[in-house]
């Protein structure tokens, strides 16, 4: 088992310091104004900062903030449309495809990545945006390099006023004293989620983690996984639990004490339905107590939880042969 996704995990919080001194440097971007609308053409591992963001501060926001991942941008995208290109490679095909259209329709546009084409473009036409050297993700994968892209965009939405200025460092140190606690949490659910089909399920804040720890398992620990968000759940699934018998489901509830009440109730009882239907279950209870630092609590479990179900299996958790196989093959 390679040490470097172990690195890359204890690294995140100085992957987020980083990105959070950096792109307040970024003063170019202070010039863009008159925003209607985000787009973040991102995919995998580079579209998880707008899931993070989008469910962290969508009730902060005051513009519709959307997702492109694919080859073409939105209908309505036009010169007030504020287009971030998410790429951590700066080879995202798609994001490449998506950002040039951006830059043909006159639209505000920036980036977060590591370099690569992306940031070729971007620099070929004078236009400001987040180049980081991921020095604290020794892995390399942009799974494990979110540190780096949830700050980026971040701290682009502060720069140009969308976003008030979260206090990131209080939020990390409050979770560097829970690590300990992280670590042996998903040691226990890594021992029951073995061999299991996975759901994760969350609400609120939380959602756009459910979203990136499904992810994680898929890519880290080659496990099915998949996740649901209460109260949308509450509206289907409930009955879809019934059928059939032998799906060898597992639930993972994440709980927060900063969910509104009505949906923490609502979170107990969905772990109720779903016992009731004979699934397992798992509950994880946050620790850290402010939403900034509950959702860097869960990237790190989801981090460690896929880290160790890698190693039950003997998995390289750097390794993604079937993506790779796919993009070799598409691409000749």
């Amino acid at each position: 088992m390679t040490d470097t996704a172990l690195l890359s995990l204890q690294q995140l919080p100085d992957q987020a310091r980083q990105a959070w001194e950096e792109t307040d440097q970024l003063d170019a971007l202070k010039n863009y104004h008159h925003i209607e609308n985000i787009v973040i053409a991102g995919m995998g591992g580079s579209a998880y900062s707008y899931y993070v963001v989008k469910s962290l501060f969508e009730h902060e926001l005051k513009v519709p903030l959307y997702l492109s991942n694919d080859y073409r941008l939105p209908g309505f995208v036009g010169k007030k449309t504020f287009v971030v290109g998410s790429s951590y490679s700066g080879t995202t095909e798609e994001t490449i495809a998506c950002t040039k259209e951006a830059i043909k329709k006159g639209t505000l546009v920036t980036a977060v990545t590591a370099g690569g084409e992306l940031s070729k473009i971007l620099t070929e036409h004078k236009l400001p945006h987040y180049k980081f050297d991921p020095k604290h993700n020794p892995a390399g994968q942009p799974r494990m390099g979110q540190g780096y892209m949830i700050i980026g965009l971040l701290g682009i939405l502060i720069k140009i006023g969308l976003i008030r200025r979260p206090d990131l460092n209080a939020s990390l140190n409050t979770l560097s004293q829970h690590i300990p606690a992280i670590q042996q949490e998903a040691e226990r659910l890594a021992t029951k989620l073995r061999d299991r089909n996975v759901v994760f399920v969350a609400a609120e804040h939380l959602a756009g983690n459910a979203h990136v720890v499904r992810n994680q398992t898929n890519e880290t620990a080659k496990q099915f996984a998949d996740y649901h968000i209460v109260p949308e759940m509450n509206h289907h699934l409930l009955e879809g639990l019934k059928n059939p018998k032998d799906a060898n489901l597992s639930f993972v509830f994440f709980n927060s004490t900063l969910y509104a009440p009505k949906n923490q109730k609502r979170m107990l009882l969905t772990e109720e339905v779903v016992s009731k239907n004979e699934r397992e279950v798992s509950r994880y209870e946050t620790k850290t107590g402010d939403k900034l630092a509950e959702v860097f609590e869960l990237l790190l479990l989801g981090g460690y939880l896929t880290y160790h179900l890698a190693a039950f299996y003997g998995e390289d958790p750097n390794k993604i042969p079937w993506v790779d196989y796919f993009k070799s093959k598409l691409s000749s």
